[in-house]
């Protein structure tokens, strides 16, 4: 029997959301949207904090201009409707 094609979704937008998530899987992805958030406010929060504790002045001056998304490399989410629960998260810090 031929493997089940892995179908990925990237979230950009609000408007990517809504046209993807529908009644019967938005309960998945409400779980994996929450625990993705939850990561990446954290590590968002873990580099302002490394910042401040440990840039020189520049540094900090540099970075409280920056954006979260820019902070930690996130423009997206990628999403697979999978009923699985498992996160993969690849951040980017500049």
């Amino acid at each position: 029997m031929p493997k089940k094609k892995v179908v990925y979704h990237e979230f950009k937008t609000i408007e990517d959301i809504i046209n993807t998530v529908h009644i019967g899987n938005k309960d998945n992805f409400l779980v994996d949207f929450k625990a993705w958030l939850e990561i990446v406010l954290n590590t968002v929060q873990t580099t302002k904090l490394s910042i401040e504790l440990g840039g020189t002045e520049e540094q900090k001056e540099e970075y409280s201009k920056v954006s979260n998304s820019s902070l930690v490399g996130c423009s997206s989410m990628k999403w697979i409707d999978d009923g699985k629960h498992n996160l993969s998260i690849k951040v980017i810090i500049k």
